[in-house]
């Protein structure tokens, strides 16, 4: 391989690596609140299921059921808030999720809907 190639390469992969979850997860590398107020398309203070849906369209339906937690049809801050909290602490512990993490049942499906054919 030519050299003179390897750091462009090599700081290529690293951009790539760095902006990896940010591109996996919508919303990821952005503050709750500004991932929230970006759902938010109707400024109104809370995120209904459309709203949601239209931000994350690769969502399964029935992940707003679960994030909703009072079942009132939309989403509040704190509700986004606990989300946001919980899969972040899940990412960070290993084999597990930590106090506040939303709980996942063993052999639940995951809120991501898989592509066609998987």
């Amino acid at each position: 391989m030519n050299k003179p190639l390897l750091l462009p390469l090599a700081m290529l992969l690293g951009l790539a690596l760095a902006h990896g979850p940010a591109l996996a997860m919508p919303g990821a590398g952005k503050s709750s609140t500004e991932s929230f107020q970006k759902m938010d398309a109707d400024k109104d203070g809370k995120v209904t299921k459309e709203e949601f849906a239209k931000a994350h369209p690769g969502m399964k339906e029935s992940t707003f059921g679960v994030l909703d937690k009072d079942n009132n049809g939309c989403l509040t801050q704190e509700e986004w808030d606990s989300f946001m909290q919980g899969h972040g602490a899940m990412k960070a512990q290993p084999g597990g999720a930590a106090p506040g993490a939303c709980p996942v049942k063993p052999g639940a499906m995951p809120m991501v809907t898989p592509p066609a054919g998987k």
